[in-house]
């Protein structure tokens, strides 16, 4: 049964439509990502779960209550933000109690409460420091601990990790997933960072222009998108164009390539967009059923680990991603390779 549960909501700002259909059902405990580019609806349908918008249409229930009408300090629910929100005058431990404080919990427990989360986060003997002897990490560690020190039925985060500096990130990142499977809380978290999305998640929703394109695990998302949009977004994507074929294959000027995903709504000579991941191609070498094209090399970019070969095959540009080791020769900008890439790595995309 599902936990926390979204049902056909929809919000409206006078003419334009922010979020439109959105149906998803949520188990206890699992971390679910929505993910999209700036203005996708992602933000808001977070604001809606939390109160702070009330939804045009539509219902949100959460452990079976139906909560649409509930004020956003009686839905028991904690938030964290971007901008950390925490209150400057107060220390590390006030600010940790602040929540319990407005619900009148007795002072033991609060007491407790604060100690228990400050351990949570490993910042014990941090309780008596104000906001700003604390570094951006530290600070977003105190704002996470005061959204879980009430006990919230569901944990919102909202893109918190995005103002601080690639390594924190990554650190504060590993430390939500710990602290969140260690406390078994249903988790909505938003971003725009697809690998931020891919490393934390049980399920991602993947938005665009306020609608869902796509609900799945992250190994789903990467390796099965359902629309172009999806593919290009999550991930670097290379697209073929060709034509159905009349056996099932798709022809990539002249050369067959074929799939283990059918064509039952193609016919012959329809327009057919194949998506590859750039890792999935390899140059000059194929294993046994492999497809294999002729390509042009168009350039070649080295970014460390990995050479970035650009290719063209009937004027579809499309990358193909080698390991860097010492036994690569990387091809030259207008060399002819062959290519080749396993039936079930190609996917055809809407």
């Amino acid at each position: 049964m599902a936990y926390l549960e979204l049902i056909h909501l929809r919000k409206v700002f006078g003419a334009t439509v922010a979020v439109e259909s959105f149906d998803l059902d949520v188990a206890k405990g699992e971390f679910v990502s929505f993910l999209g580019p700036s203005g996708c609806g992602k933000t808001t349908t977070l604001r809606m779960i939390a109160g702070f918008e009330q939804p045009t249409e539509g219902r949100i229930r959460i452990d079976g209550e139906d909560v649409t009408d509930t004020p956003p300090n009686k839905r028991r629910l904690g938030m964290v933000f971007q901008s950390y929100a925490l209150f400057p005058n107060m220390t590390v431990a006030d600010n940790i109690a602040f929540g319990l404080r407005m619900a009148k919990a007795p002072a033991q427990l609060i007491q407790q409460r604060v100690k228990e989360m400050l351990a949570l986060i490993q910042m014990e003997g941090y309780g008596k420091r104000y906001s700003h002897q604390l570094s951006g990490g530290q600070q977003q560690r105190v704002a996470l601990a005061r959204a879980l020190a009430i006990q919230p039925r569901v944990l919102l985060l909202d893109e918190p990790l995005s103002a601080l500096d690639a390594k924190i990130r990554d650190e504060l990142r590993n430390e939500i997933r710990r602290i969140q499977q260690a406390l078994h809380i249903t988790t909505i978290y938003v971003t725009h960072d697809q690998e931020e999305a891919l490393a934390l998640s049980d399920r991602i929703v993947v938005m665009n222009a306020g609608r869902v394109e796509q609900v799945g695990t992250p190994f789903d998302i990467y390796n099965r998108p359902q629309t172009e949009f999806v593919a290009r977004f999550v991930g670097t994507l290379s697209t073929l164009r060709g034509t159905a074929g009349a056996d099932g294959c798709v022809m990539v000027g002249g050369q067959p390539v074929r799939l283990t995903q059918p064509l039952s709504d193609k016919r012959p000579g329809d327009a057919v967009t194949i998506a590859l991941r750039p890792e999935t191609i390899t140059l000059n070498g194929a294993a046994p059923g492999d497809n294999r094209l002729i390509a042009k090399v168009e350039g070649v970019t080295f970014l460390g680990s990995i050479v970035r070969v650009q290719l063209s095959v009937n004027g579809s540009t499309f990358v193909a991603d080698a390991l860097n080791n010492p036994n690569f020769t990387p091809p030259h900008a207008g060399d002819t390779v062959a290519i080749s890439f396993a039936p079930e790595a190609a996917r055809v995309v809407e």
